[in-house]
């Protein structure tokens, strides 16, 4: 049985982005490792994902072309992204 796996590409300045509104939100902890990227999703989705110490952010690929005034919505994102890097990091977590 073959797997089928949905091309990703990383969103330019992402990472940079997300851990530094980690820190201006005040979360608490050292911020984890953020890897942000477009993901061939069918509809506008964006999952936040933590697994141990890095969080996985995808936003779907039909982003890619969007004007900037919705890019400036992204630190929006960071609110999920603070508090999914709170949660215990056990297990994976989907917020």
């Amino acid at each position: 049985m073959k797997t089928l796996h949905r091309k990703t590409s990383l969103v330019p300045g992402g990472a940079p982005l997300f851990q530094r509104m980690f820190t201006r939100l005040g979360c608490e902890g050292r911020p984890p490792r953020f890897r942000v990227e477009f993901y061939s999703y069918s509809s506008l989705v964006l999952t936040i994902r933590r697994r141990e110490d890095a969080v996985y952010v995808r936003f779907s690929d039909l982003l890619r072309r969007a004007p900037l005034a919705v890019w400036r919505a992204r630190p929006l994102c960071c609110w999920r992204v603070c508090i999914a890097a709170s949660l215990p990091g056990n297990s994976p977590n989907l917020i």
